[in-house]
């Protein structure tokens, strides 16, 4: 069995895979010896470990935490042992939850070109072509859009994603400043996505595009319903664990 941590802006996502089958996923606020202890306890000692993180000191205690245990680690980076090339000028910066999302397209839907959206504090859309990651771009999440109206401004107020989901659905014009908040930045990220899969759908044939990120499902009813494109849709929530898992195999 292998033990996935992916240490992310805000919450940590723990997985572990019997071969290439998630068996267990929990979201943590943190990672301490106790936790990781109970997990050996449960599981046994795993054949591998590996941690993506954004922070390289939480990477390192964590890392730490795991050696105690008896675990085997591997730390992802750009010279992991991928199954794409990397295209990108200066990789040392590319993200590691992007690495990770790449590397786990191949994992859920075998061989082609992708188009990889992560949905979370910000969105990130990577294109895989050919087996080479040929860049990508990365916009602000909606709370980062939401917060910046209102540190910026003087009169606009603090909006939120969860006073704001079920209003942003219900209504494509806003009749407060809340609502206009609300459903301008939903709206604008709903074309976002749309557009972004759109180009791309029109430049590759043959293009899967899978969706992916912890707050994915607040725009999920929407993207299909208002396109044209025909390209596969795929919506994995899992998808940088599973990245993970086939990166820390080709590590044992």
């Amino acid at each position: 069995m292998v033990l996935t941590i992916d240490i992310g802006n805000t919450k940590t996502k723990v997985a572990v895979f019997d071969g290439e089958q998630p068996i267990e996923h929990i979201v943590v606020e943190c990672v301490n010896q106790k936790f990781i202890d109970d997990l050996v306890d449960r599981f046994g000692v795993f054949k591998n470990s590996i941690i993506s993180s954004v922070d390289p000191e939480e990477e390192q205690r964590v890392a730490e935490l795991l050696d105690k245990s008896g675990l085997k680690c591997h730390l992802l980076s750009y010279k992991s042992p991928l199954n794409f090339e990397i295209d990108y000028l200066t990789p040392e910066t590319l993200g590691k939850d992007r690495i990770a999302a790449l590397a786990g397209a191949y994992a859920v839907d075998g061989a082609g070109n992708y188009l990889v959206i992560d949905c979370g504090t910000c969105n990130t859309y990577d294109l895989l072509v050919n087996g080479h990651f040929v860049g990508g771009n990365i916009a602000p999440g909606i709370q980062m859009r939401l917060d910046a109206m209102h540190h910026f401004t003087a009169a606009l107020p603090q909006c939120t994603i969860e006073n704001a989901k079920c209003k942003m659905q219900n209504a494509k014009l806003g009749l407060s400043t809340h609502e206009a908040m609300w459903n301008g930045t939903y709206w604008g990220m709903i074309n976002e996505i749309n557009g972004y899969i759109e180009r791309y759908s029109r430049e590759y044939d043959d293009l899967k595009v899978i969706l992916t990120g912890g707050l994915f499902s607040v725009f999920e009813d929407f993207i299909s319903k208002l396109s044209t494109y025909d390209s596969q849709l795929i919506h994995e929530p899992l998808l940088v664990p599973k990245g993970l898992n086939v990166i820390a195999r080709e590590c044992l």
